[in-house]
């Protein structure tokens, strides 16, 4: 198959190629100010999707996996390390998506990744039936292997996208897409084989359960109300200070400045869908939980390089 080259700007984008090709569905939030720029590399083969992906600045993906199928990822660079749920992960480490799993990952700064996707048919005509971990150490030859059977896949599709290809370019795709899934039966028999590893003692909540309880109690207030520090600390049993220090610590910025991005990412989302005579930028920005709207004009331009104004007028163009 033909290389796809993309650069997807916003989170709409980058949701709806996801979607579309691998049936995941990322929740992607962007926490960094200005434009994404999130390139995607995709080869469409016999059962396997590849897709090499790079991107900058301070992103969270809560993602949750088709129902079927399996979804794996590593990272090829990254100039930050990667949290998994608040754990750091490394080079030397694979995720594995499996159907219905939801996954949580803050990236920071530059960071390239290859994601390989295998479809259900496939892996019942292989005979692989893993559980375990998400993530999972992997030895430094079977990742270096694999990271260069992925190159060689690439550079074929290039191959085969020029203008005159040679005959042979489809046969040179399936011998690597064969061998791809050979390296990858190295992975895949230890992750079967190995158990979770036992879970911390759940006396004290780490910082990363605290977010996911404070995003809970965010999630089931009404679109329009933003969320008061003082009664969600009350409402998960800990102090200020500690919500506090537990949003530094895994997202590297206060609750109440998070929530504000998440609103803001809400609020783009819905100024995309709408056209200006359907709805205007203040009605969409009190359904978000906006009054100041002189603030958050600045702060929607300061996030995201332009005013809501000119977001919502370029969905009639």
């Amino acid at each position: 198959m033909d290389l796809a080259r993309l650069t997807l700007k916003d989170c709409e984008e980058i949701e709806e190629f996801f979607v579309a090709s691998t049936g995941m569905k990322p929740g992607f939030t962007q926490l960094s100010a200005g434009l994404i720029n999130f390139t995607v590399e995709c080869v469409d083969l016999d059962g396997v999707t590849l897709i090499w992906s790079g991107n900058e600045g301070c992103h969270r993906w809560h993602d949750e996996a088709p129902e079927t199928g399996l979804h794996f990822a590593f990272a090829v660079s990254a100039e930050e390390p990667i949290l998994f749920q608040g754990r750091e992960v490394d080079q030397s480490q694979m995720a594995m998506w499996q159907p219905e799993a939801e996954m949580d990952f803050l990236m920071k700064g530059k960071t390239a990744s290859i994601d390989i996707g295998i479809e259900q048919e496939l892996l019942e005509e292989l005979g692989w039936n893993v559980s375990g971990p998400p993530v999972m150490g992997i030895p430094e030859e079977t990742r270096a292997r694999l990271t260069s059977t992925c190159k060689a896949i690439r550079r074929a599709a290039q191959l085969q996208s020029l203008p005159k290809r040679p005959e042979y370019a489809q046969a040179i795709i399936q011998a690597w897409r064969d061998q791809l899934l050979d390296d990858l039966q190295d992975v895949v028999m230890p992750w079967g084989a190995k158990e979770c590893p036992a879970a911390k003692s759940a006396d004290r909540p780490t910082p990363y359960q605290l977010i996911r309880l404070a995003e809970t109690f965010f999630n089931g207030l009404p679109p329009d109300q933003m969320p008061d520090m003082e009664n969600l600390s009350k409402e998960i049993g800990v102090s200020r200070r500690s919500l506090f220090r537990a949003f530094q610590e895994h997202l590297g910025l206060g609750p109440r400045r998070y929530f504000e991005l998440k609103r803001l990412n809400m609020l783009r989302r819905d100024l995309k869908a709408h056209v200006p005579d359907e709805a205007t930028v203040t009605d969409l920005a009190l359904k978000n939980g906006f009054v100041q709207f002189g603030r958050l004009s600045q702060l929607y331009k300061n996030q995201f390089g332009e005013l809501p104004s000119t977001t919502l007028r370029a969905r009639s163009n």
